[in-house]
């Protein structure tokens, strides 16, 4: 022990901004922050199956999403119980731990006890599809579930099934299946992979933090480093006809 503290700090977490150009202060003496987007996806309440939304999709898109289904169709998907959860979660953290320790951005890791404390709290709500290639467990996706969202988790693979199989893309279109089978309203696939989860329809939403911190100068300090620093606007698939419904329902859109 140091001795050293770390500044105290208070944070208002992702208010969504729906306007053009930068964020704005909403707070007096709170500094305005703002980060990558999340990706979202709005479902169109007559859809009730996956070949509804790829209607909606342009000719580009939908013909990928047809060869994703059809390079992955050798995939055994099959949703998880709570007892094989417990018996196999240690091998879902060995896949997961294959794409976390590629990655370029890291915020916490998963374990297997968070796994089977979410599947015990919120039961069939949390849902966890297993994949098997030729009787081998390849990866696994896990999402929560709402009335009217379901929020993408965490995801684990053998990279290598990325160009072969197209696993990760499998996995957005079932995200996609499951808000469309749950009647929900929307897919919150989260704020990584930008650019492939543009490529079969999720479409950004800015959002803003705000924080103060208790340290006046400490304050001083970040709000005069941070008042220059913008996200670098990602330029993203645009996947879908323009008169979708995903897009007419997407308020946070921002067109160039």
């Amino acid at each position: 022990n140091t001795g050293a503290s770390l500044p105290r700090v208070a944070m208002l977490k992702d208010v969504p901004i729906h306007y053009e150009g930068r964020r704005r202060q909403l707070y007096p003496g709170w500094i305005p922050l703002e980060f990558d987007p999340e990706m979202l996806l709005h479902l169109d309440p007559e859809w009730s199956a996956i070949e509804d939304y790829t209607q909606q999709l342009n000719t580009k898109s939908r013909t990928k999403i047809k060869r994703v289904l059809k390079v992955s169709s050798t995939f055994v998907v099959s949703e998880w119980s709570a007892q094989k959860l417990e018996g196999q979660a240690d091998a879902l953290i060995d896949l997961y731990s294959k794409v976390f320790d590629r990655s370029g951005f890291r915020l916490g890791k998963l374990h297997a006890q968070e796994l089977l404390e979410s599947k015990r709290f919120w039961g069939d709500d949390f849902i966890v599809l297993g994949y098997e290639l030729e009787g081998e467990l390849v990866g696994f996706q896990c999402a929560y579930r709402n009335q009217h969202e379901i929020e993408a988790f965490f995801v684990g693979f053998l990279p290598e099934l990325v160009k072969s199989h197209a696993i990760y893309q499998r996995m957005l279109i079932e995200f996609t299946r499951m808000g469309i089978e749950s009647a929900c309203t929307r897919v919150n696939m989260g704020r990584t992979a930008l650019d492939v989860k543009s490529s079969i329809g999720a479409l950004p939403q800015r959002l803003q933090c705000d924080v103060r911190f208790r340290n006046s100068v400490f304050h001083k300090i970040a709000e005069r480093f941070t008042r220059g620093f913008d996200p670098t606007s990602p330029v993203l698939k645009k996947a879908w006809k323009a008169d979708s419904f995903a897009v007419k329902h997407h308020l946070e859109f921002h067109s160039s």
